[in-house]
């Protein structure tokens, strides 16, 4: 069975609108369609009884006329009594025909039949009788009899009418139980039918959010695809096209940096090499001006050394994930890399504050190493003169924790989000006259990543910016 394809987010949009509003539309229409057929099928119920009752309480009130006007005859035999009697007997038995269709048949020959029989006796006693009969009188005896049956046809036609209204209330009650049914089956409907509509909508669109987010972290490594319309689906093939051009120039800027990075080397072996002689005059005796020259030479060649050695480390990071765990004195680690530091410091006078216990883990050496290094290394580079580093290690709950403080100006909310991202150089400016290439922090966070850990940074109240190393609980941990 072929998928169906939208071909675009609006197509979605009025597909899955049309899908969440059928069901309400339907239950509405079903609604006003049950009330409706049960209005028009009442309607005409209603009219037939209350004509009945009309005819019923209009047949009562004839038959007392009837028989006031059948005496009246009697005692004076006038024939007007009699033609009125007629329109009044004429009256009575319209009434008796309209009610015929509403009675059921066992009211019909209950009351009906025997009415009608009994009032067209007396009717027919009137028109041929003398008025001062004795059978006159006898027949007018039955207007008793009358009056009884017109009182049972009225109490059978008020109870026909409270039957009907009984009748109708249960129908309604029936029409409106299913219409409630009909509504809780709807609202589950609906739910489904938009919480499907909202996944159609926002899968493609997540999609499209971690592939953005998959670019921005640099993974170019797994492929983009973006599901739902053609039109986001294209979109997701655009971006799966960026990434591919993205690992590509990737790819460039890491055989640059490696080509370069090589390249420089070899020349500066040599250029340290002949200032380092120099430096020991095996070429002859120097005077103080051409030492204070190999001096400046020196210093710079050591920093040149620095930045390649970042852009070779930085490489080998990037080339290479493997991870080799050894256990590891944490505290003389941090005094090694410390030592490195005491002759750059001393001509501004920046002293080190060491503090933390002697603790064994189990990490990779050399990542920790180069991690510690860099983070030390930055906070030497932005401490003021006079200025402390503080360097911190203890063992928390969740691993090895290395905080490095320096008296620098800190860092800014907009440098700290993108701080560990390879050559960016955030506000702040170094000290001294080494500038950097904005790959020591990158190669922090390179180091820490690898090992399972993070890297952060944030401003410490009174003094400058806060580097925080984590690794997780390791293999091995203990006090040498």
């Amino acid at each position: 069975m072929n998928r169906v394809r939208l071909n675009s987010v609006l197509q979605l949009l009025v597909i899955g609108s049309i899908a969440v509003v059928t069901p309400l539309a339907f239950a509405v229409f079903y609604a006003a369609n049950s009330f409706d057929e049960l209005v028009n099928r009442h309607r005409g119920e209603v009219q037939q009884l209350v004509g009945a009752t009309r005819d019923s309480m209009s047949s009562r009130n004839l038959v007392v006329d009837m028989e006031r006007v059948a005496l009246q005859y009697q005692l004076l035999g006038q024939e007007g009594f009699q033609n009125l009697f007629n329109d009044l007997y004429a009256s009575f038995m319209n009434n008796l025909e309209r009610l015929q269709p509403v009675l059921p048949p066992d009211a019909q020959e209950a009351f009906l039949a025997p009415l009608a029989a009994q009032v067209a006796e007396i009717h027919t006693a009137i028109r041929e009788l003398p008025a001062n009969s004795a059978e006159l009188e006898v027949a007018l005896k039955g207007f008793a009899r009358v009056s009884e049956l017109a009182n049972d046809l009225n109490r059978r036609v008020r109870q026909l009418v409270d039957d009907r209204i009984t009748a109708t209330e249960e129908r309604i009650g029936q029409a409106q139980g299913h219409v409630f049914m009909y509504s809780v089956l709807v609202i589950p409907i609906t739910t489904l039918l938009l919480l499907l509509f909202i996944y159609w909508v926002s899968r493609p669109i997540g999609q499209l959010k971690q592939a953005i987010h998959q670019l921005g972290d640099n993974d170019y490594e797994h492929n983009i695809h973006v599901g739902g319309p053609a039109d986001l689906n294209h979109l997701g093939e655009l971006l799966d096209w960026l990434r591919q051009r993205l690992h590509e120039l990737e790819q460039e800027k890491r055989k640059f940096l490696r080509h370069m990075s090589h390249e420089l080397k070899t020349p500066l072996a040599g250029l340290r090499e002949g200032t380092d002689l120099m430096g020991e005059e095996i070429p002859g005796p120097l005077t103080d001006s051409q030492k204070d020259v190999v001096n400046i030479l020196k210093k710079n060649t050591h920093t040149l050394q620095r930045l390649i050695d970042n852009l070779l480390d930085y490489n080998l990071l990037l080339e290479s994930d493997k991870v080799h765990l050894e256990p590891t004195a944490i505290d003389s680690l941090i005094h090694r890399v410390v030592e490195n530091y005491q002759l750059l410091t001393k001509p501004r006078n920046v002293r080190f504050e060491l503090q933390g216990p002697s603790l064994t883990f189990s990490v990779d050496k050399a990542k920790l190493r180069a991690a510690v290094d860099n983070i030390i290394s930055n906070a030497v580079s932005f401490s003021p003169q006079n200025g402390v580093v503080s360097v911190y290690w203890r063992e928390t709950e969740a691993g090895l924790e290395i905080t490095v403080i320096d008296d620098g100006p800190g860092i800014s909310e907009r440098d700290q989000a993108r701080i560990f991202e390879a050559f960016y150089q955030g506000e702040a400016r170094r000290q001294g006259s080494y500038k950097g290439t904005g790959l020591g922090l990158s190669i922090v966070w390179e180091c820490m990543t690898a090992q399972g850990g993070r890297a952060y940074v944030r401003n410490e109240p009174g003094r400058g910016a806060a580097f925080i190393l984590e690794l997780p609980n390791p293999h091995i941990r203990g006090t040498v």
